[in-house]
Parts: structure tokens; sequence; C-alpha cells
């Protein structure tokens, strides 16, 4: 992480196979928003500051394709932190991320030195191919030693979002004073406003107001240590930065024709 004048800067590289959502999860970190329609990129770069205990991070966030190695590699190699996404619909890509990684420790030397997040989206569909017990398997015995959170997301319901951030921002080599943080998202704006539409139909017939007011004093204290999520504060500046955009705009039929999904055979744990 670069440091010039208590200002740091990182570098979060978003991997995996195409069609897993990992536009979607950054757009819906970024701006809780969400589209179902699918346009292909072929990089894209989303940058954020935080003002984190006094300390301003300015995160870059890297969407890859998996189709231009030479792009992934030239990332990998400068790459601070490593999302890997995969499709809970498709072994297929499962087994891709599985790749991506052991392609990620041939070339940092450093990886188990590297914050990591294996992220499984799309939890909201029904038809789920890759169960969490799979999952675990694969990472006891996988390339990257040290410990690697697993974590379940819905970019279309927002679930578990934040958590991939939060579990980063834990494992990074950010020194602050504090333990406690807290990233002003949209997506916890949003539900912030739905608790106080809540409480504010609530206090009209004057129902639920104190069950209510318990529940946002430990959403906002940052103090509170039985909770395990770490809960944070204030976005230093709200900038989408999208620089070097390229897009590459094909119908999803005719992408199709490229993907093979893979019968039970192919599911295979090594």
């Amino acid at each position: 992480m670069d440091e010039v004048n208590n200002e740091y800067r990182s570098k979060i590289l978003v991997l995996g196979a195409n069609l897993v959502g990992k536009t979607s999860i950054i757009k819906k970190f970024i701006a809780n928003s969400f589209s179902e329609t699918y346009r292909e990129t072929v990089e894209d770069i989303f940058s954020r500051d935080f003002n984190v205990a006094g300390q301003t991070i300015m995160v870059d966030i890297y969407d890859t394709n998996i189709s231009y190695p030479d792009m992934r590699r030239l990332r990998l190699a400068t790459a601070e932190a490593l999302i890997f996404v995969f499709s809970l619909d498709s072994l297929n890509s499962f087994l891709q991320v599985k790749e991506l990684m052991k392609e990620a420790a041939e070339r940092r030397k450093d990886i188990d030195t590297i914050p990591i997040i294996l992220v499984g989206n799309k939890v909201d569909i029904p038809e789920i191919k890759v169960d969490r017990e799979m999952v675990n398997k694969w990472l006891a015995i996988s390339v990257v030693k040290r410990y690697t959170p697993y974590l379940e997301t819905s970019a279309k319901t927002g679930e578990n979002i934040l958590e991939i951030f939060r579990q980063l921002l834990r494992l990074s080599k950010v020194k602050t004073s504090s333990a406690n943080f807290f990233f002003e998202s949209p997506i916890l704006n949003s539900r912030r406003n739905s608790r106080q539409d809540n409480f504010n139909n609530a206090n009209a017939n004057g129902s639920h107001q104190q069950n209510f007011r318990r529940h946002h004093s430990r959403l906002e204290n940052a103090n509170d240590k039985s909770s395990e999520v770490v809960v944070v504060a204030m976005l230093a500046k709200f900038n989408i930065t999208r620089h070097a955009s390229l897009k590459v705009r094909r119908r999803r039929s005719l992408f199709k024709q490229y993907v093979k999904e893979p019968d039970q055979s192919d599911c295979l744990i090594s």
C-alpha cells in the first residue's frame, strides 16, 4: 500500500469468470445499483476515497476480464488485495476461480501476505451447484496458505456485499488508532433510511419506538465490542472515477456459445 502524507492508495483486483457478477458487486458497493443487463467488461477501474481514523485511503478497484490474460497478469503484479468471484449456480466458474488462484500464487511469491477474499455470488438464485462444504474442502488444500474468508453474496439484494470490503480492511496492513471502522456505503445509507422510515411510521402510532432506538444505537455505536461486524464511519469523499474504461458489447446468447456448463464428472476437488 502506497503512503504519501498520511494518505494511502490501495489497489484491489477483482478476478473471476465472465457472468459471475464482478461488476455488479462493485457497483452495488459503490452506488447501490444493480442491472440485469450483461455487458462484457474489458477493464474498468472504480476509485473511491475513505477517511479511516484520520487517514485518507484511496481505493482503486480493478474489474477484470478472464479473456484478457496479459492485462490480468499486469494487474496481478501490483495488486495489494484480491477478490476471487465465482457464481454459486455455475460449477465451471468455481473451477475457473481455482485456476485463477493458482495463477496468482505462481506469479506472486508473496501471495500469503496479500489480503484475499473468496466470494460465491448469486446466493439469491435457488439452483445452487456449488455448496459451502465443497468450497471449504478446497480452501483447506488450496495453494494459498493464509486464511481466506469465504462469503456467499448477492449483488442483486446486497447480501454480504459490504462484508467483502470490511473483511479486506481487517486483513489489510492499514494501521489505525481504533479497531472500529465504518464504510459509509450507499447500501448502508439505504438501509439506514429504510429503518428510519419504519421508525417514523411506528412512532406515529406509538409502537416499537424503544426497540428501534436500541437497534439504531447498536448500529451507530462504533464502540460496540459485542458485534462481530466491525462497523464504521465517514466517507471522506464520494467520488466514483472510472478511468481506462473499455466495454465490448455482445449479445448474451452469442456469448453463451463459448461457455461450457460442466456435468458432475467435471466437478473434481483437487
